[in-house]
């Protein structure tokens, strides 16, 4: 699990503020209103990164999310000063909506939130400002809530100049109505909130007479000294008195995902990621190969980057404590790196507390002996003075003993763009955990450019506590399309993160991410070795998988025809003469049969293939009969010799015999299947003749009309195919004849048709399925061989087919209640125009071990 997550107890934090409750209650209130004031005379100090390209992710998105935000605030503010009232968020009522804008579905009653009241931002201010100066670093306070790690992330990018202005993008403070946007699962969203916000300092008339006697039983003198100020914000405040950014970028951000207490606990980079469109990633300190690389990282002026860091807590099994503190500072907390800087041959670094209080207590922290006169330059170099603000200095070499882990967050200029591509894994198709071959994705780029690839499951605070009791870790390598070498792998540093990404430099080709998802549960699965998948994407893989079960189920099939047919001659017996070509292609529904692809233009070539393939038990002199198929153009029945089936989509149920194939007299365009073998005899509905075409019987699948306007009527499927009958009438799919379930052969043998129990065909509804069938890549979905036909699907979609339940045996279900949102998004250079695709897994991969 994570060494830190930010979640300050809410113990912890309400015992913080316990001294600004009591302003009501006690006489020190005056006392601690002088502290403040002697605060705010310090002169303001804040870390301004250098003027950088660096900032939010720019797409087309963002355009058009900056354009909604402002427009919905236009409007607001518009409809507002007609009815001469201020905006009320109805969505997110502080004051009607309590309970659900601070809690979640549960809510422990020891660490329930409870602020005493809720209040405009214009009745807590005398005068209420946005900005005061810009935005800084060293405005943000935290309050009752343990939302650290966001508090980190806006100082950090509150260091760049301008970031937080184009977060906040539109506002109208006399109407109070706030417009931010976010970056949320790879989509810029737009947020819209009141200027309400939670207080701890109750109305006059909740007092006790106790406590309305220390305000000499004066309401206004209460409400102008005890409900006035940053001091009575139950959450996050500005240290800058009347700067209101701090506690409206929280309420925003609290919005977005349902209430405040869905914030308590992340990570800063995260944080940071929502607010930049940037790409995070956590670094164990000592898994740090080179400190002196990492400095030249931290300490460049106008670097990409942004840094947190992070304090794991430590277990005292001797006093049976568990120390939240090392040197004052705080474990499982998120700090903010603001910069780095040498002087006079000393490396320093300087980290914020978002507390805005409590500090390192180390070397170099304020104060301490190592500030003798001839270092007290240093400070205006690193930009500190002493103060008990949160802001303190480490040296380089303290920094990297004490902190556990860095979190770093990529930013982007304009010259980068981005792609994303999502999946739904699990849920209703397969999802097995700790193994390869669930997702694959494909990333294309037509020019050799810097890339950074991001696999991320999608933001599930919004809706965690009803997500599901799994948890998902996920890892990802990169192959080349076609090799079997690993191109890149994915850092991940640390497990169950939200996500996972690499930077590398793609060459112009094709590439292939395999995907590897784990929980924190699992079931008995086979895992499936990475040398497996290589670089293939999985729908080439299942493809390749069930035609090889095919081709060896053929190869069987042949060997017996063989084998029977030398006992045939042996005992005397006359026999057809049956060709097996080696490779069959895909054959037609309940119809097993051998086949091969050809090309209408050379028949010939084709012809002397399939001869050559025949078994030698086979009698030359002896051609094939093909029961049932007529030639459609010389209407040849039965065709004898090689039959020729169309297998373009033009040309349903379309078959030519030898000699109409010589003559070349159908499209040459069209390929042509060679069929040497004659094919099991097909179901045939005696007595039943189609009222299109008047087939009589109707061979294969018959289609009977079920509404009023035509009674007793039937078609054949090729008729069906033309879309000649009413498309409005509901059809019965009648794959058998009602009162057989199999059928004589011409040898007397008993031939039950493919049926696929308890699948139905999710396009028609056809149940079962009477092969071959069509599994779609997209979860639990099924089309019969018509349907598929038809393309009612979208035709980016993969389909597998499938000639026997035997083929779907690998079609297995994985973890039990399994469901994960997956995507990927590549960044790369705007000129590189990245084209992204996504396959997932029908069922299982596993390599196959042959023994003897």
């Amino acid at each position: 699990m994570p060494i830190h997550n930010g979640s300050d107890n809410p113990k912890d934090t309400a015992a913080k503020n316990k001294q600004g409750k009591d302003n009501v209650k006690t006489s020190n209130a005056k006392t601690k209103a002088k502290a403040r004031a002697a605060a705010k005379k310090k002169a303001k100090r804040s870390f301004k990164q250098p003027t950088a390209t660096v900032g939010i992710a720019v797409t087309e998105e963002l355009d058009i999310a900056i354009a909604r935000c402002r427009a919905k605030v236009e409007t607001i503010s518009k409809l507002c000063r007609a009815r001469n009232r201020k905006f009320r968020d109805t969505e997110f009522d502080l004051e009607n909506d309590k309970d659900i804008c601070l809690q979640g579905l549960a809510k422990p009653d020891d660490e329930a939130l409870n602020p005493a009241d809720v209040m405009r931002v214009t009745d807590i201010f005398d005068n209420p400002q946005f900005f005061i100066d810009g935005a800084s670093s060293s405005d943000v306070v935290q309050g009752a809530l343990g939302d650290c790690w966001f508090l980190s992330a806006i100082a950090n990018v509150s260091s760049v100049p301008g970031l937080i202005e184009k977060i906040c993008v539109a506002r109208d403070e006399a109407v109070g109505v706030y417009g931010f946007i976010f970056f949320r699962d790879a989509v810029w969203v737009d947020v819209i909130i009141d200027d309400q916000l939670f207080v701890e300092v109750p109305k006059y008339e909740s007092l006790t007479p106790d406590e309305q006697k220390l305000y000499h039983h004066d309401p206004d003198l209460y409400y102008s000294v005890a409900r006035k100020g940053s001091k009575i914000l139950y959450f996050a405040s500005s240290r800058t008195e009347g700067e209101t950014w701090v506690p409206l970028i929280e309420k925003a951000y609290a919005k977005l995902h349902g209430n405040y207490a869905y914030i308590s606990g992340g990570k800063a980079m995260e944080g940071i990621e929502d607010l930049t469109g940037g790409v995070c990633y956590s670094l164990p300190l000592v898994d740090i190969l080179d400190p002196n690389k990492l400095w030249e990282e931290l300490s460049q002026p106008n670097r990409s980057i942004l840094y947190g860091c992070a304090l794991q807590g430590l277990d005292n099994e001797r006093s049976l404590n568990t120390a939240n503190r090392v040197h004052g500072l705080v474990t499982g907390h998120a700090y903010t790196v603001l910069h780095a800087k040498e002087y006079n041959g000393k490396r320093f670094v300087v980290v914020r507390n978002p507390w805005g209080t409590g500090e390192w207590k180390g070397r170099w922290s304020d104060g301490s002996k190592e500030w003798t006169k001839e270092w007290l330059p240093a400070l205006s170099v690193l930009d500190h003075s002493f103060g008990n603000d949160g802001q303190f200095i480490m040296e380089y070499s303290d920094f990297l003993r004490n902190w556990s882990s860095i979190d770093c967050t990529r930013l982007f200029d304009a010259s980068w763009a981005f792609s994303s591509i999502w999946v739904e894994a699990g849920m209703f198709s397969s999802l097995h955990p700790w193994t390869w071959g669930d997702v694959s994705f494909t990333i294309s780029v037509p020019e050799d450019t810097p890339a950074v690839i991001v696999l991320q499951q999608a933001d599930d605070r919004y809706f965690q506590e009803i997500s599901g009791f799994l948890q998902y870790d996920y890892d990802f390598v990169v192959f080349k399309k076609g090799s079997t070498e690993v191109y890149a792998t994915s850092n991940n540093s640390e497990r169950w993160n939200r996500s996972q990404n690499c930077e590398l430099r793609l060459e112009a080709g094709e590439y292939v991410v395999h995907v590897s998802i784990s929980t924190d549960t699992w079931e008995d699965v086979m895992p499936t070795a990475l040398e497996t998948v290589g670089g293939y994407d999985l729908t080439q893989l299942e493809i390749k998988m069930v035609e090889d079960k095919r081709d060896a189920t053929f190869k069987k099939k042949a060997m017996l025809t063989a084998q029977a047919t030398d006992e045939s001659q042996n005992e005397g017996g006359e026999t057809q003469d049956e060709e097996m070509t080696e490779q069959p292609s895909e054959p037609e529904a309940n119809e097993p049969e051998t086949e091969e692809t050809v090309q209408a233009q050379d028949p010939s070539t084709a012809a002397e293939e399939a001869t050559n393939t025949a078994p030698e038990a086979a009698e030359p002199n002896a051609p094939a009969v093909h029961p049932g198929i007529t030639c459609d153009l010389c209407k040849m029945l039965p065709i004898t010799g090689i039959r020729y089936k169309c297998a373009s989509p033009e040309c349903p149920d379309f078959d030519l015999c030898q000699g109409c194939m010589e003559k070349k007299e159908h499209d040459q365009t069209h390929e042509l299947l060679a069929i040497s073998v004659p094919r099991v005899k097909r179901v045939e509905h005696a007595n039943v003749m189609c009222n299109m075409c008047s087939e009589c019987p109707i061979i294969g699948v018959r289609y009977k009309c079920q509404d009023a306007e035509c009674p007793d009527f039937d078609m054949c499927s090729a008729c069906l195919a033309k879309g000649e009958h009413p498309a409005t009438h509901s059809l019965l799919m009648m794959p058998v004849p009602p009162a057989e379930t199999a059928e004589e052969d011409d040898d007397g043998t008993n031939v039950e048709p493919e049926v696929f129990n308890g699948v139905g065909c999710d396009g028609c509804g056809t149940n079962p399925i009477v092969a071959p069938r069509f599994n779609l890549s997209c979860p639990n979905y099924d089309l019969c061989e018509n349907c598929a036909k038809k393309g009612i699907h979208p035709a980016d979609h993969q389909l597998l087919q499938l000639d026997s339940p035997e083929e779907a045996q690998h079609l297995r279900p994985g973890a039990q209640g399994a469901s994960l949102l997956l995507g990927l998004r590549v960044y790369t250079l705007k000129s590189s125009n990245t084209t992204l695709g996504a396959q997932m897994r029908h069922g299982y991969l596993n390599r196959g071990i042959q023994s003897s």
